[in-house]
């Protein structure tokens, strides 16, 4: 009987602890770390631009965005177009007009600048059409050169500025946009005048007058 006792203690004791060893198995291992999450396309916006957080933009939004974007491009284009002026051109009309625009495209890109970046919006690349006109005028010299920057530059780059910040000026709610638009557009309209000038036989797009004329040079 003792015998048999002991044989039943120990198999006891090893079925007691053979259902330990299985509770202690089904214990929940650590889940493991997180994965981190993809980048949200949508968190940005074409051209570099970078949205803030998840905030949808209104359609006025996106065109005033849009317009930030494409005159800080329009702004680099001219500023590397008088560069090339200035070291290709021997016209002292040509270079001092090419002057005064990295002059005014220097002050005026300060707030520009300022504005992409209050925004979370990088500055753009210039687009293949500027880089183009950019490559082409590069490889023009003397009065060739001097006839493509007038055009190109001068005029129809003028004009087409000129005519994008007015309709801004008329389109924008963002009262930051407004007022550096209203401070810019005046030496911009004195730009295209004196550019027009360069072209005495271009049709004349604007008069000078005596407010244009103060706002001119300097």
């Amino acid at each position: 009987m003792t015998r048999m006792r002991y044989h039943r203690c120990l198999i006891a004791a090893l079925w007691a602890l053979t259902v330990a060893c299985s509770a202690g198995a089904q214990v929940e291992a650590p889940p493991a770390p997180a994965k981190p999450r993809a980048a949200n396309p949508a968190m940005f916006a074409p051209g570099g631009a970078v949205a803030v957080g998840d905030r949808r933009m209104t359609p006025q939004q996106r065109d005033e965005w849009r317009f930030l974007k494409e005159a800080a491009a329009a702004s680099r284009f001219e500023s590397d177009a008088a560069r090339l002026a200035l070291a290709k051109s021997t016209n002292p009309e040509v270079r001092n007009f090419a002057a005064a625009l990295i002059k005014h495209n220097s002050a005026a890109g300060n707030e520009l600048l300022h504005m992409l970046q209050m925004r979370g919006m990088a500055a753009p690349m210039l687009a293949d059409a500027q880089r183009k006109m950019l490559n082409r005028m590069a490889k023009l010299q003397g009065t060739k050169f001097d006839r493509e920057f007038v055009e190109a530059v001068a005029l129809r780059h003028q004009q087409q500025d000129v005519s994008d910040f007015e309709r801004a000026s008329m389109a924008t709610r963002d009262p930051q946009i407004k007022a550096w638009i209203d401070q810019t557009l005046p030496q911009m309209r004195y730009q295209l005048v004196t550019g027009e000038q360069l072209a005495p036989n271009r049709a004349r797009v604007y008069k000078i007058s005596a407010p244009l004329r103060a706002a001119g040079p300097g």
